[in-house]
């Protein structure tokens, strides 16, 4: 089976960042590329299918880590738990105009 090899630059596509960006995070990722040597038209290239493969865990960690913070937010301010006198507070007190 041809693995297919991209370029720094599709990856940014990819990833929808620079390609500077880019290679920081495949690097942080442990992701290496395949050094074909120097020359025009050579360089550096990661596998396609490592790459998306990345950018599919890194979803599914993200959409988990939503699903964490979406259970521990809170439901906002109510008043159902003031007195009339805090109400009447709130609602006299001096605005800028």
């Amino acid at each position: 089976m041809n693995e297919r090899l991209i370029r720094i630059e599709e990856a940014a596509d990819m990833l929808g960042t620079t390609p500077h960006v880019a290679k920081d995070f495949l690097g942080k990722a442990g992701l290496q590329p395949i050094f074909l040597g120097r020359g025009r038209g050579r360089g550096c290239r990661w596998l396609y299918s490592a790459v998306l493969a990345l950018i599919k865990t890194r979803f599914s960690e993200a959409q988990e880590q939503g699903q964490e913070k979406r259970k521990r937010v809170s439901k906002g301010f109510s008043f159902a738990g003031l007195s009339s006198s805090d109400v009447f507070a709130l609602t006299q007190k001096h605005t800028v105009q």
